[in-house]
């Protein structure tokens, strides 16, 4: 497992969403002040092209292209390289983009729209493994409301058994769920949640850490719940586990909202491709709040 700075070794990965410009073209340089975000925060890296990043939305040309800004804005940070496509032939493709960068961490989505068999899917977790070089890491990636492929415990170890899987990011279930997981696959696997809520409790729940996108936008309130953690400051904790929560339910798990914060600190601008609702007035109001809250009033720009 990678040495994190966090208290007792909880891993913060932020879910990066993808900057767009005006025009919907992918913008690097905003991408890049984004992960500057990140790399100035207790995140130990980035999941990069994953849902939070649009990746059904991205050309192959455009996630090397990510990458490479990802790469550059985090500096010493790690990069995980999401590899998620309809086929083995066309993740194998992304992954050898991402290790022309000298990416050597990798998450792979399980198969998507159409819902694999557990034969399938391991098969599939092996097609893409073969290709990836010694000393290399994957995360296997398992989201039963979005792809349709159920995982079930048994299928998770088969996949634990495939070289270099390391670990799963499990998003769409309980952190109860993601428990019962992390017990069938014992210390084989690093067990990491998607649930931006569950920071505090995730190293009592036997988990590895938690991809964020909350996070990725709004890094000040984990900050503080990881200084409250370290100095095992009780009302600290609390009040920074209250701030995490609100900047939670403010979000609510929306792309258009992560990308209308960063637009409000001045990085990119709130456009998605996906077919997303645009952020109401009102909603807008309280991300401002929030923001401030967060970061302070300077932080807010129109």
């Amino acid at each position: 497992m990678p040495a994190s700075a966090n208290p007792f070794g909880r891993q913060l990965i932020v879910a990066l969403p993808t900057a767009f410009d005006g025009d919907g073209a992918l913008d690097p340089g905003a991408v890049r002040a984004s992960c500057e975000l990140a790399a100035g925060s207790m995140s130990d890296g980035a999941f990069v092209g994953g849902t939070t990043g649009e990746f059904l939305a991205l050309e192959r040309e455009e996630r090397a292209a990510l990458l490479a800004a990802a790469k550059a804005g985090l500096g010493d940070k790690r990069v995980i390289a999401h590899l998620g496509a309809a086929s083995a032939r066309q993740a194998i493709a992304l992954a050898q983009d991402a290790m022309e960068l000298g990416i050597t961490e990798f998450a792979l989505l399980t198969p998507l729209y159409l819902p694999a068999s557990q034969d399938a899917t391991v098969r599939f977790y092996e097609q893409v493994a073969a290709v990836l070089p010694t000393g290399s890491r994957l995360y296997a990636y398992l989201f039963q409301a979005r792809t349709s492929t159920e995982v079930t415990a048994d299928v998770l170890r088969r996949i634990a058994d495939v070289a270099p899987v390391v670990g799963a990011k499990i998003s769409g279930e309980t952190l109860t769920t993601c428990q019962e997981y992390a017990s069938a696959v014992g210390p084989q696997l690093e067990v990491f949640t998607g649930s931006d809520a569950d920071y505090a409790t995730v190293n009592g729940a036997g988990l590895a850490g938690v991809v964020s996108g909350v996070a990725s936008c709004l890094p000040e309130p984990f900050d503080a719940l990881n200084h409250a953690l370290a100095a095992g400051d009780g009302a600290g904790i609390a009040d920074a586990d209250a701030a995490v929560q609100r900047a939670v339910r403010a979000v609510a798990g929306d792309i258009a909202r992560i990308k209308a914060i960063l637009a409000m600190r001045g990085i990119g601008s709130a456009v998605t491709r996906q077919a997303i609702d645009i952020v109401p007035d009102a909603v807008r109001a309280e991300l401002e709040a929030v923001l401030r809250d967060a970061s302070g009033a300077s932080a807010v720009r129109r």
